[in-house]
Parts: C-alpha cells; structure tokens; sequence
C-alpha cells in the first residue's frame, strides 16, 4: 500500500488567512455578477449612498445563503442583506422590525425542531425522514409598523426569501411558490407608507411573481438567488451602483405555475414521490416554452443592467472539418452605447436545427460568452465557438447522434426573446457524428409530449424567408466532410480481480443490488436518508448495503476494517517510525474470520489514527475531538447493571463477557451495560472477541 506523503494544512490559529481573505474577496465579485435585475422602472435603481432605506422581509436579517442538504457549506461568517447595506453606508430605518424579527425567527426554528420529533415519535418514523417531510419555511415576521410612514425614507426593499435545496421540490402552495398571506399584508403595508419599493428575491428556484401587477409601487426587481457568504455586501455593491448587475436567467419564469408542462403531476402532486416520470424529453425549461409558444413572464437569458449594449454579428464560421473536432464560430463586437455606467454584457448563440425525420425543438443555447467591464462607448471583440456535435440529435435505434441534413439557423442576442437571426449553416445530408451501440435492453416504451410537427415546419419556413430576404450568410458544408466517431463496449473486460473479484463472485443477485443502489429498508422510509450508509462512496461514508457484517461479527470483512499488521509495519518503515509504539498506542482490535473451519485473527488498526501518526511522528490521541468521545462520558455515567465496575476491570486489563444481541443500533435506546459496551464496540473505543464473547480496551489511544 502506497500513501501519498503530505503535510498537514489545518492550523489551531483563528485568524483569517491570506487565501481566506481573497477567497472572500472572489466570491463577493462573484455573487455580484450572478444577480440578474428583472426590472427597473424609472431608473430607480442605483441607489446614491446614504439612502434612507425601510428594509423588510425575511431575508433581510436571515439571508438564505445557499440550498440545503448536500449543497450546505460551512463558512466563517456569512454576510446579512442587513449587514451589508449597513456596511456600504445606508440608513436603516426599520432596525426595530429587524430586530423583532431576529427573535421570531429563533421561536420559529426551535417550533420546527419540535415538530419533527413529534412527527417521528407520532408517525413511527426515523428522524431524518421526519426532517425531509418537514421543510422549514422562513416566517414572514411583525406587520410593518405605523410609524413606518414618517420615518422620513422614501424607498423599502423587501427580502422575498425562500429555503431551497436537496429534497426541497418547490410546492405551489404559500411561503413557496406563492406568497403567503402575511407576506401580501407587508407589500400592502409597504405600498402605503413608501413611495418606491425594491424586491429582492433571495430563492434558489423560480417564484411566482404574478402579483407585481398588483404593487405598482414594485418598481425594481432584483434576483440575488442564494449569494452565499458575501451575499449582504454583494447586494450592496449592486444597489449603489458600484456593481453593474450582468447576470442573466438560466431558466424561463413562467407567467403561470400551470404552465410548467408537468404542473399537474410533479413530485407529491402525484401522490407518489418516489417514482417520478419525467415526460418532458428534450423539451426541458426554456425549450419547451420556445417550442411549444407559451408566453412566459421572464425568458430565458433575460437580464437587465444600469446600462445599454448593442450587438453586431460580424463574421459566422465553420472550421475543423474532416476532423473529429469540427467547429463553428461566431465574431461579434459590443459596444456599451450608454453614457454614465460601465458593464458586462453576455452574448448568447441559439441554434435552429432542421425539422425532418425528427421533431426538435426549435432553438437551442450553442454557446455564451461574457464581455470585460466596458466603458460607456468602450467596445469589445468576441469570438464564440461551440463544436458542431451540440447541433446533432440522438437516434435511439442506432445509439448514434446525428447532424441532420438541412438548415441550420444562427441566431446571436442576449436573451432568446433578443436573439437575432444572423446566418444559416446547410448541410447536404445527413452524417453521424458518433456511433455507439444499444448495450442495455429498453424496459418499457416511455411516454413523451411531442410537440405539432407543422407549426414548427412553419417556424423554420418563417426565419429561412427572413435569411434569404436579408441575404444572410449562408455556410455550405457536405456530409463527407463530417468524420464519424465510433464508441465500442468491451463486454470481455474483467471489472474485479483479486479479493474483491472472490467477494463479488459469492455475493446474490440480491446482494449486488444493494451494493450498488443502496438498501431501503433500514427503518429509512427511503433511499434518501440512508445514501450515506448504504450506498458506496456517498457523502463521503462506507456501505453497508450487502452482507451488512458488524464490528462484533466482521466475518469475511475482517481483513478490511482498518489497517493490517503487515500493512502498519510497512508504513512504519517508509516513514521511519517505530513499529513498538505503533502497536502500543494503536493495536488491540481483534477481527475473526474463519476459512473453513480454520480460525485467522487479525490485529486491526485505525487508519486515521495511524496516518496521523505517520505524517506528524506524534503518538497521540486523535479521537479526542469527535462527537462520540464526548458522548462516551456520558454513557458511562448512565451505570447500568455495574457498567462502571466493568469499566474499571478493563482499564486493568481484564476481558469482560458481554451480550451484543440486546443492541438496537442506535445512539439513544439502552437499557442494558451490553447495550452501551455494544456501542462503544461499534464506535471502535472496545475490542470485541468474537470466539469468547468478551470486550477489553483494545490501546493507549482509548
């Protein structure tokens, strides 16, 4: 076994460092130029510094920072929409609301741990179950006090904020896809006592902003989504004007939650949650609302800014032909035609595919590209290249993905609703740009939505009349000059060798399935909440998805619970540390396996505390930070049935029987001193001996 050697990069220092600092420094800028400004009705946005400023609405004070689950990340600190307006220089006027709100967001979180223990205990379900059928939803807060009218601030911002994130599918329900009554009272409440508002939506999915209309007074909308830890100032940058927002949508705001082609049917509207048909094919997002011609309220790509761009397509280009990496280019020049504000622009490609023997659909992003910060009149040359293999489409029969014979429209803007038809790409023929084969025999037929096949030979019609009325260029290619790729499957490949082929060959079918979809059925209520334990690899954790052995009975597992006799001498001579010392502070757990009839033991050995050891040459105790060595003090403490007396028997160094068939499997349930001796088997503070049935306190570490 070979260990790459490396030094350690934690630090017992505090202190932000260096990388830290510009890391901050990144992703504020980074955050900055995600924000996409939706509208901006009589420029009321940037705002001068030093504006009296009425700041309401959940995320203000809890901005949500980032989704939840797995794409939660720890930070140092993270920034408040508070925080950083307060930071750039803007006079709150609503710091007592903000304040309320602080406290009723504690009550609100501490109500809602509650009600997922009373979920569990009530239905019979795990905890983590319980969690991910109780979302949390932000509370709206206080009402807008009175006295907000003559607070001598002309502008509110309300912080329209939603927790989204693993296992948190948006609902068209209020305080989610809409908003909730409280929510509609505060816009009420804002429109009367403030003569501008700004809405701020912090969301990591779409929302519904149909009431809008009704708020004439909302006259700038601007989507933070989830800005992470800089959020607050990054917000600030971008409301003063010291950032010019470029961000733009990467998916198409419906005017209605009706028209999402799976509204009626999506996640729990079904009644099923675990089995989800996606019918939608390639008609996904902003391809379906194109296709299908339904009206959306904000497109795809859309994003406004302080200032004006404007666009010029100066040259279309295919090159690379004959040759596996044939591509196309488009030239373009932008130029900020305003007068006070510097920006970024991004010019997007869609591509029109031909309508033949496959229904497509009617345009699709090729290529994007973002200018440098222009100055007013300041301008820019981009080249945009995407390879022409995005223009094929899959041939199911075949397994092949083909570039249909045909016309091919160009179209550069920025946003789709803006993209302007600018050349046409023609293909003789059809040629298959990859060959692969059908490996895995189809299941069942799926059911599609296709959409009318003559409205969109119509479309194509349309903008073929427009290319050649404004004589557009148009780049002939032939089908000889595409070069084939060919995928092949080695069927006669051996995937495991050695021990692990001898593990796999004896396991069943049944056994294989779990292995590498996970087991469902450990009191989970789903594959959900036991990926990390029963799936190889996810989140980081090791299976327990087939032969299940435990630490009291590892069976034919033995020899890979942690690092071996030869395994630690070895290591022990590449990095010139002492074996004896070794042993002595991270030996003494017994693992028995038998071959047959005949009984091997191995002398197993934790792997963390070894590698540490190794790296740093300092014998130490490494577990004495974890969670479970603190919870150890207090199993101990609970005595039953003369725990601590066998306690005391060990640490002189005697072997103490046990009975590990009493224990739940869980950190919570004990009734016994086995139960509680069990555990500590399984956290690895005790070696158990399986042939004897006994326990002792396996080293120095412990």
């Amino acid at each position: 076994m070979n260990l790459r050697k490396r030094a350690l990069v934690g630090s017992p220092s505090t202190e932000a460092t260096d990388r830290e600092i510009e890391n901050r420094k990144l992703v504020r800028e980074a955050a900055a130029e995600s924000f996409v400004l939706l509208k901006n009705e009589n420029n009321l946005l940037p705002l001068e510094k030093g504006t009296k400023l009425g700041l309401y609405g959940a995320g203000a004070v809890k901005t949500v920072k980032g989704g939840t689950g797995s794409g939660d990340v720890n930070e140092r600190d993270s920034v408040s929409i508070y925080q950083g307006l307060s930071n750039a220089g803007f006079e709150i006027t609503s710091k007592d609301w903000l304040s309320g709100y602080q406290k009723t967001y504690e009550k609100s979180r501490e109500d809602w741990k509650q009600s997922i223990i009373d979920k569990s205990v009530k239905e019979n379900m795990n905890v983590v179950m319980a969690y991910f059928a109780t979302p949390y939803h932000l509370p709206a807060g206080d009402p807008i006090p009175d006295c907000a009218k003559e607070d001598g601030a002309d502008t509110a911002i309300f912080v329209l904020s939603r927790i989204a994130g693993e296992g948190t599918d948006r609902r068209d329900e209020e305080l989610d896809y809409y908003l909730s009554k409280d929510e509609r009272a505060m816009l009420d409440q804002l429109s009367a006592c403030y003569k501008h508002i700004i809405l701020l939506l912090n969301a990591g999915g779409i929302v519904d902003l149909a009431f809008l209309e009704e708020y004439p007074k909302i006259e700038s909308v601007v989507n933070v989504l989830q800005p992470g830890q800089e959020g607050g100032n990054a917000v600030a940058d971008v409301l003063c004007g010291k950032k010019t927002p470029s961000g733009k949508l990467a998916d198409s705001w419906a005017m209605d939650y009706s028209d999402y082609p799976s509204a009626e049917t999506f996640s729990f509207k079904s009644g099923d949650v675990f089995h989800e048909e996606y019918k939608e094919g390639i008609y996904v997002g902003y391809r379906y609302f194109d296709t299908f011609d339904v009206p959306v309220r904000y497109g795809f790509g859309f994003g406004l800014s302080y200032t004006t761009f404007s666009i010029k397509t100066q040259k279309v280009t295919v090159s690379n032909l004959n040759s596996e990496n044939s591509v196309l280019t488009a030239a373009v020049e932008v130029t900020n035609t305003g007068v006070t504000y510097s920006g970024k622009e991004v010019v997007q490609i869609f591509v029109s595919c031909p309508q033949g023997s496959r229904v497509k659909e009617y345009r699709r992003l090729a290529g994007f590209a973002k200018t440098k910060e222009l100055a007013p009149d300041e301008k820019q040359s981009l080249s945009i290249t995407f390879p022409l293999y995005q223009l094929t489409s899959y041939e199911e029969e075949t397994a092949s993905w083909v570039l249909d014979g045909g016309n091919y429209g160009i179209w550069v803007g920025n946003s789709l609703s803006d993209a302007k038809l600018c050349a046409v790409l023609s293909l003789d023929q059809s040629a298959v740009m990859v060959s692969g084969s059908n490996i895995c025999k189809k299941q069942r037929e799926l059911e599609e939505i296709t959409p009318d096949q003559a409205k969109l030979l119509e479309k194509q019609k349309a903008w073929e009349a427009i290319a050649k009325e404004e004589n557009l260029p148009n780049l002939q290619i032939k089908s000889d000059q595409i070069q084939t790729k060919t995928i092949s499957y080695n069927a006669d490949q051996e995937p495991f060798t050695g021990r692990a082929k001898e593990i796999v060959e004896n396991m069943t079918t049944d056994q294989l399935l779990l292995l590498a979809t996970g087991d469902i059925s450990m009191g989970q209520g789903s594959a959900i909440g036991n990926a990390g334990q029963s799936v190889p690899g996810a989140a980081a954790e090791t299976t327990s998805a087939f032969a299940k052995p435990p630490m009291t009975n590892p069976r034919e597992m033995a020899g890979y619970f942690g690092f071996t006799e030869d395994e630690v001498n070895m290591l022990c001579e590449t990095y010139q540390r002492s074996f004896d010392e070794t042993q002595a502070w991270y030996d003494g757990y017994d693992l028995v396996m038998f071959y047959g009839t005949v009984q091997k033991t191995y002398a197993m050995y934790s792997p963390k505390s070894v590698v540490e050891a190794m790296l740093s040459g300092v014998y130490d105790n490494y577990w004495n930070q974890t969670e479970s060595y603190e919870a150890l003090k207090v199993y101990i403490q609970m005595n039953y049935g003369g725990l601590k007396e066998a306690i005391v028997r060990m640490l002189a160094g005697d072997r103490v029987q046990i009975n590990t068939g009493t224990f739940s499997n869980d950190m919570t349930t004990f009734e016994t001193k086995d139960d509680v001796l069990t555990l500590l088997v399984h956290l690895g503070y005790l070696s158990y001996h399986w042939p004897d049935k006994t326990v002792t306190i396996p080293n120095k570490e412990v």
